[in-house]
């Protein structure tokens, strides 16, 4: 079940197409790996995929193999300033 974060809606997701194809990759995976696991993105081990640092490098790796150019790093306490667009255009 998915619920929508700002209105806690239950939204449904047709699994069609790509989507369909690639769940039924995933899944043929974990088969071949022998475990069990709830979370859909596993390491060879069955466990999850964190953000931080794994899941950040698996995806590094896709990029580079699809010959993707990867974006710069930035230093470690480099932040970017986010604002939404009507923020810039407000009139004072």
């Amino acid at each position: 079940m998915i619920k929508q974060s700002k209105t806690k809606a239950t939204l449904r997701i047709a699994i069609i197409g790509e989507l369909k194809a690639l769940l039924g990759r995933i899944k043929a995976r974990k088969a071949g790996l022998d475990v069990s696991s709830i979370y859909l993105l596993v390491n060879e081990r069955g466990l999850k995929l964190s953000q931080q640092p794994a899941l950040r490098w698996h995806f590094q790796k896709a990029k580079e193999a699809a010959g993707k150019v990867p974006r710069p790093r930035r230093a470690p306490g480099q932040f970017l300033a986010v604002r939404s667009a009507r923020e810039g255009r407000r009139r004072h």
